[in-house]
C-alpha cells in the first residue's frame, strides 16, 4: 500500500488521493496495533 500511495501522490500528481490512501493505511495499522495489544494483554492475565 505504501508504494501505491507515493505512485499515487508523486508520479501522478494526486496528492488528495494519495493522502487519503495513508489515512486509510493509518487507520488499518492503529486497528491492527489496538487487536494485537488486547490479545497479547488477555493472554498474559490467564
Amino acid at each position: 500500500m505504501a508504494t501505491y500511495m507515493y505512485k499515487q501522490s508523486f508520479r501522478n500528481f494526486s496528492m488528495g488521493y494519495g493522502s487519503t490512501v495513508a489515512c486509510g493505511m493509518f487507520i488499518l495499522i492503529t486497528l491492527m496495533s489496538v487487536f494485537t495489544l488486547k490479545f497479547i494483554t488477555r493472554k498474559q492475565e490467564s
